[in-house]
């Protein structure tokens, strides 16, 4: 299969079935390669209250590496790396401080990624026989990051990297000054999460 039906393939699978779930405005590919897509998702800026204190955070993109490959007539894609966000330098308790071999990347294991979401690293997963399935649970690999950002779920394999209140991100020490703060900077009232596991 040439390299333009590949295009195609992938096209169709984005217009078939990943834009026609609840995240398609939030959701973008690219290739990085001859046989790679960085698949992507637009987390919008939030604000996280830990004891009541508001800290506010920037609009996150988050993007995971996937290697396409060719067998007979489908098209099927691998996920190969853990997803990284892929602003630089993105200050958050659960990112690494930006450095050249852990940049964008959160406090999750492989191990993590996979018993949370629905996806395996290594396994082929097919765009043509069972998209809606591949498009679920590509889906629930980035949405996993999202919601460790945004309410981060307690577990004994999940650690803060940086304490919150290093970050200069306070923004509030009441829900009234908060709420005035996410209406000038145009983040919804809902974008405003309880995250009571963080240090």
């Amino acid at each position: 299969m040439a390299s333009m039906e590949i295009t195609e393939a992938i096209e169709e699978f984005f217009s078939s079935h990943m834009a026609k779930t609840e995240y398609k405005d939030r959701l973008a590919y690219k290739a990085t390669g001859k046989q790679k897509i960085l698949i992507s998702l637009n987390i919008p800026p939030y604000i996280i209250n830990l004891h009541d204190k508001y800290y506010a955070f920037e609009e996150a993109y988050l993007g995971a590496e996937f290697a396409v490959n060719v067998s007979n007539d489908d098209v099927e894609i691998v996920p190969v790396e853990i997803p990284r966000l892929l602003n630089r330098a993105y200050k958050h308790p659960f990112v690494y401080p930006d450095s050249p071999q852990r940049r964008g990347e959160l406090a999750y294991m492989k191990e993590d990624w996979e018993e949370k979401s629905e996806v395996v690293f290594g396994e082929e997963m097919s765009l043509k026989y069972d998209g809606r399935k591949t498009a679920e649970r590509i889906l629930s690999l980035l949405v996993c990051g999202e919601e460790l950002l945004e309410k981060k779920i307690c577990s004994e394999s999940i650690y803060s990297i940086r304490y919150i209140h290093s970050l200069n991100c306070l923004i509030a020490e009441n829900k009234e000054d908060a709420v005035r703060y996410a209406s000038e900077n145009k983040i919804k009232q809902e974008r405003i999460f309880d995250n009571r596991c963080l240090y």
